[in-house]
């Protein structure tokens, strides 16, 4: 059985983590400030329009 995970990517695109062809898990710390920053910087929940998807 082979299972691939993709790379952990950061919001903006950045690789984190990336697993080789062996076996192998590894771990990722999140930062939990660049989780809010990003969050207040990309404003897609900010520029909904609830209303038009009606």
């Amino acid at each position: 059985m082979v299972i691939k995970v993709q790379p952990e990517v950061s919001p903006w695109g950045e690789i984190v983590c990336e697993l080789g062809e062996a076996e192998d898990i590894k771990t990722v710390d999140i930062d939990i400030g660049l989780v809010d920053k990003v969050r207040r910087d990309i404003t897609v929940f900010k520029d909904r329009r609830p209303a038009v998807y009606l």
